[in-house]
């Protein structure tokens, strides 16, 4: 974490202004042989075309070098944006998993109006639960994201789990996230939990048919033992097998649940959020 920061600092230069923590390693549910560690971070200005490849070069590097399964995500936003955030967020630098390709090939390349749909849900989780690394408190480096925005940003990826048999080839994540959407629309708003608060308020409140697959998602997520190996495929299993016809039917509940509230729809403005 340190030497991530050091990277930060030194690619951003005079123009960073903070960086913060956030996911699984901010609110303790860090696992190693699963979770990644999530960044903000919140630059003055737009980056220039240098800091962004010296970022990328850096985070890759680091990445390489990681001791553990779970990789680095970061994202860089400007003041501007990050003071007053909306839906969805542009954005002046990503690193995940799907980009390192890119970078390796040196083919990656900065769209200037470039969004990023789970930006307004990394920005909620930031404010409230996250942990600065550099600069001002969470909450005055970010401003308050809009619940309408939040509830867009996290509808989008349940809408993603319960499509075709996605959740199938993604098990654990699937119904854990699954699990997180179906409270915070329950609960309603100031409901930001993590995945795994997610899955133990399933097993509560879910039906009992289901509560056996959601311990099981829960177990693996937890679990100290290495993933395999061999394949991306395979680690997004967890290393067991799975009952497809048990995910495909908590994808069925999960889905129809979220219908009974109104909320599994493509545009969330049309449904009980009222526009500024």
């Amino acid at each position: 974490m340190h030497r991530i920061s050091e990277l930060v600092g030194r690619s951003l230069a005079g123009n960073l202004t903070g960086t913060i923590l956030h996911g699984s390693l901010a609110t303790g549910a860090f696992h190693r042989p699963k979770s990644d560690i999530d960044l903000l971070v919140v630059s003055r200005h737009a980056l220039t075309d240098r800091q962004r490849l010296d970022l990328w070069a850096g985070l890759l590097e680091l990445s390489d070098r990681r001791p553990l399964l779970g990789d680095i995500e970061l994202s860089v936003i400007r003041s501007d944006v990050a003071t007053a955030p909306r839906h969805p967020m542009g954005c002046e630098l990503q690193f995940h998993d799907d980009l390192k390709a890119a970078i390796r090939a040196g083919t990656i390349q900065h769209d200037a109006a470039a969004v990023d749909e789970d930006l307004s849900a990394h920005a909620m989780f930031a404010r409230r639960r996250g942990i600065s690394l550099v600069g001002a408190a969470p909450d005055v480096l970010l401003g308050e994201v809009a619940w309408r925005d939040y509830l867009a940003a996290i509808e989008a990826d349940f809408d993603w789990i319960v499509d075709s048999e996605n959740i199938v080839e993604t098990p654990f994540y699937g119904v854990l996230n699954a699990c997180r959407f179906l409270w915070i629309v329950t609960a309603g708003e100031g409901c930001i939990p993590d995945k795994e608060e997610g899955g133990l308020w399933g097993i509560d409140h879910l039906p009992v048919d289901h509560r056996p697959l959601i311990a099981r998602a829960l177990e693996v997520y937890r679990a100290a033992d290495p993933l395999p190996a061999q394949t991306a495929a395979a680690r997004r299993q967890g290393g067991i097998a799975w009952s497809r016809a048990e995910l495909l039917s908590f994808r069925d509940f999960a889905r129809a649940k979220a219908a009974t509230l109104c909320l599994r729809v493509t545009d969330p403005y049309q449904h009980g959020y009222d526009a500024e």
